[in-house]
């Protein structure tokens, strides 16, 4: 048995990110099977002090999101505020039994702290879409770039996202 009662038998979609100085983590997709045979999405961690020797992690426990929902790309965005609080943004799109996907926007605390879903801009994402990467830019700004289904092609638009405290907010005009 796993320590962690979850065995994890896949690994798709590594985010690398900086914890703290010296310490890196590692989320991914994966399908979490459970020790009484279920098997349910999740996002798996790891973490490292060198970036070459990892250590599994406990998967995220994130809040009561459909089961049936298809969770793939997490990526993490750390914020701080002007008092040195730190906010940890939690990106991923979710595949409904439909073939349709969602971008979810998920915060806490710190990384195994209480997971809730944000308010926001959302919607689905237009069909020629399948993922995104979140990019910080030089001027601080975080913006979403996406990609298509079959080819892995970049999309020609990217969109800036904005956390203001309470919900994110998404100017989607440029991808329609």
């Amino acid at each position: 048995k796993h320590p962690h009662k979850t065995f994890i038998p896949s690994l798709r979609d590594p985010h690398i990110f900086q914890l703290e100085e010296n310490k890196w983590g590692v989320l991914f997709s994966t399908n979490l099977k459970h020790n009484d045979g279920s098997i349910s999405h999740g996002i798996g961690v790891s973490t490292s002090k060198d970036l070459i020797n990892w250590t599994l992690q406990a998967p995220l426990q994130l809040p009561n999101l459909n089961p049936k929902l298809e969770l793939e790309l997490p990526n993490l965005h750390i914020l701080s505020n002007q008092l040195g609080k730190k906010t940890m943004v939690l990106i991923l799109t979710a595949k409904d039994e439909n073939e349709n996907f969602k971008l979810l926007f998920l915060k806490a605390d710190d990384l195994y702290g209480s997971w809730t879903e944000l308010d926001g801009d959302h919607q689905l994402l237009p069909k020629d879409i399948y993922g995104f990467n979140n990019i910080k830019g030089p001027k601080g700004n975080s913006s979403l770039t996406f990609f298509n289904t079959c080819a892995w092609i970049l999309h020609p638009h990217s969109v800036d996202w904005h956390y203001d405290g309470n919900r994110i907010n998404i100017d989607w005009s440029v991808v329609k």
